[in-house]
């Protein structure tokens, strides 16, 4: 599969997007059909690896929750020419449990990353990716109310109330969804 960078970029920390693509994607495989930030960086640490340069491994300058956030840009950024991002958000049940007592479940779930290709073919995972995107429209809103109170020069407080109104239709669309 061909990959590229978002914004049009050609390399991402001198690596090529194939490279990194090609890589994310081997990962997602070998570790059960998910990708997890924690096992990219697990496999970036060697030396060999081509995703090794993406990371700053001098501890004195970033820990690993530092790396963990460099994995998920790292997962961002790469894209399939004319489709968009080859990797995206979703929340798995990893464990159900149902308790005898009262006949309740409960879940635990986890983030990880998932191919838009096999996204595709999976409604509850694909449910998932557009669930992630709705809680990030409602947080748009939110960032937009805000800020909106910051505006005080009549002009800008037209465009402001331009940007809610879209955000707030965008936001009905994707609930449609």
């Amino acid at each position: 599969m061909k990959y590229e960078i978002r914004d049009g970029k050609e390399t991402y920390h001198g690596i090529k997007a194939d490279v990194l693509g090609s890589e994310l994607e081997r990962i997602r495989k070998e570790k059960g059909g998910y990708l997890r930030t924690a096992d990219v960086v697990e496999e970036a640490e060697a030396k060999s690896n081509p995703l090794h340069d993406c990371f700053e491994w001098d501890d004195s300058s970033a820990g690993h929750q530092y790396r963990m956030q460099q994995a998920r840009q790292l997962i961002r950024v790469v894209h399939i020419p004319d489709d968009g991002p080859a990797f995206f958000n979703i929340r798995i049940i990893t464990v159900k449990i149902e308790s005898n007592d009262d006949d309740e479940e409960t879940e635990d779930t986890e983030q990880v990353y998932q191919s838009s290709k096999v996204l595709r073919t999976r409604p509850d995972e694909l449910q998932s990716a557009l669930d992630y995107l709705k809680g990030k429209m409602a947080s748009a809103i939110r960032a937009y109310e805000d800020a909106k109170i910051l505006v005080l020069d009549s002009a800008k407080e037209k465009q402001m109330k331009l940007v809610g109104d879209h955000l707030q239709k965008a936001q009905k669309a994707a609930a449609r969804i």
